[in-house]
């Protein structure tokens, strides 16, 4: 019985990874942060220089690894899409594998995966994120936390380890991860280690040293600490809140807090408990639907593990009942998703968007404007954060002016955007007739005030030269 239960799980967790491979494939090409993603790895594959050339708000690793995909296959979109998937099924692997390791029955674990990819289902689209990426390395660590009996030197330098590549994916969730690790071991271990810590922290140390020395010999330090460390102080006038989050929170504070009242022993559930509580500073300060519910993925672990210890909620045959639901619908959806990708045009092998989605109005959009851009008779620099969605197809590198977001530009970027502006020449300046809530709307005035208005394209684009 025992076996056929493994076998089970195991085929359901198949039949997830390839549900969540046919989400990713079958999202329509559209301006969102894959596509900026995508084309600020593309712009690594064409030998500009992270930070320096490039305005990149996080750390590196996510793109060194993206990198690493174009250069072993090709640099496309479909490749680039792989790389999401392999990052999303690392995050199912995680969350089954920590689930297994808390002794959570075959049964709930089937359903919680389930649950997850149906809460996560519009997140998914998203494809290759850098925050899902740490957020599944955070998962690998506490794994690695609850199932280390022996606490010695080695648990704590492979603790480093781990901190040190989430923070090396994004700054900030690597500093909650630690926050959350050495909280849940001094409340576990009731003493608190200094000695022990301090390893932790010189392992990271060290490897942060080596590649800062990378960056330093790529001329791309300062600009590293201008967008990952200063930029961070603009980026936080970007904040809006999405209510329903707070609900959830109260939520999963009430049910863990009760359960650890009444179990004061239980330490696994007090390490789940204080990475769900920490862990929802990831959605800060942007708390949207996306930052809200990757942020969640820690609550849900900590409520899937409430649930499984209540000895008084028997689900019995209504666990199957569940699980052939959603197996159903979700299947429904993947093979739909799948036929709907498969008969798709989709694009030439020579282009950038080969294997996404076409979507005959974004598409339209892209050839109008890569066209106009090409068939100027002066330079074009497209102004907006949907340039990279442009000029991806046309291998083009504007810098900061391809992403003018508040904090995606460093310290004092409306400054430094202006200055990039005034330094373009005799070049036409293409912007939308709107601005994106991130965007610096002084930055438009700017625009307006200094150059005379030319031309329209699509009646979203306006084209301006210098007065």
């Amino acid at each position: 019985m025992n076996i056929i239960k493994k076998r089970f799980t195991i085929i359901i967790l198949f039949f997830l990874f390839i549900s969540v491979a046919s989400i990713i494939l079958n999202n329509p090409i559209r301006q969102t942060d894959e596509s900026t993603l995508f084309g600020e790895v593309l712009k690594m594959y064409n030998g500009y220089s992270i930070y320096r050339e490039i305005n990149v708000l996080v750390t590196p690793l996510f793109f060194y690894i993206g990198l690493l995909f174009f250069k072993i296959f090709t640099a496309n979109y479909l490749v680039f899409r792989i790389y999401g998937i392999l990052i999303w099924c690392l995050l199912i692997l995680s969350i089954y594998l920590l689930l297994k390791k808390i002794k959570i029955k075959n049964t709930y674990i089937c359903i919680a995966l389930m649950i997850n990819i149906l809460f996560l289902r519009d997140i998914i689209t998203v494809g290759a994120n850098y925050n899902i990426l740490a957020i599944t390395f955070c998962i690998f660590g506490m794994n690695h936390q609850i199932s280390s009996k022996l606490k010695e030197r080695n648990f704590y330098i492979i603790q480093g380890i781990f901190t040190f590549l989430i923070f090396a994916i994004k700054q900030t969730i690597g500093i909650y991860y630690f926050l959350g690790f050495v909280i849940s071991d001094i409340i576990v271990n009731k003493k608190i280690e200094v000695k022990k810590y301090l390893l932790l922290i010189m392992t990271v140390l060290l490897l942060s040293f080596i590649g800062m020395t990378i960056l330093f010999a790529q001329h791309s330090l300062y600009a590293f600490w201008d967008y990952t460390v200063l930029g961070m102080i603009e980026f936080q006038q970007n904040l809006t809140v999405e209510t329903y989050i707070i609900g959830l929170v109260i939520i999963n504070i009430i049910i863990a807090g009760v359960k650890i009242y009444k179990n004061k022993e239980d330490n696994i559930l007090k390490i789940l408990f204080i990475y769900s509580l920490i862990m929802l500073l990831i959605a800060y300060p942007i708390i949207c639907d996306f930052h809200s519910r990757i942020a969640m993925i820690f609550s849900i672990l900590c409520f899937t593990y409430c649930i499984s210890q209540d000895k008084y909620i028997k689900f019995k045959y209504l666990e199957i009942a569940i699980i052939c639901v959603i197996v159903s619908y979700l299947m429904f959806l993947t093979i739909d998703n799948f036929i709907t990708w498969i008969n798709n045009p989709g694009y030439c092998k020579q282009d950038r968007y080969f294997g996404a989605v076409n979507d005959d109005r974004i598409d339209e959009r892209i050839r109008i404007i890569t066209e106009y851009i090409n068939g100027s008779p002066k330079k074009v620099v497209l102004i907006s954060p949907e340039a990279t969605l442009y000029n991806a197809r046309l291998d083009i590198n504007n810098g900061i002016l391809d992403l003018p977001l508040k904090g995606n530009t460093g310290l004092n970027g409306k400054e430094k955007i202006i200055r990039a502006i005034e330094n373009l020449g005799d070049v036409r300046i293409m912007i939308t007739n709107y601005t994106y809530y991130q965007e610096y709307p002084e930055i438009h005035n700017y625009i307006m005030n200094h150059y005379n208005k030319v031309d329209t394209v699509i009646g979203i684009f306006e084209v301006y030269e210098k007065k």
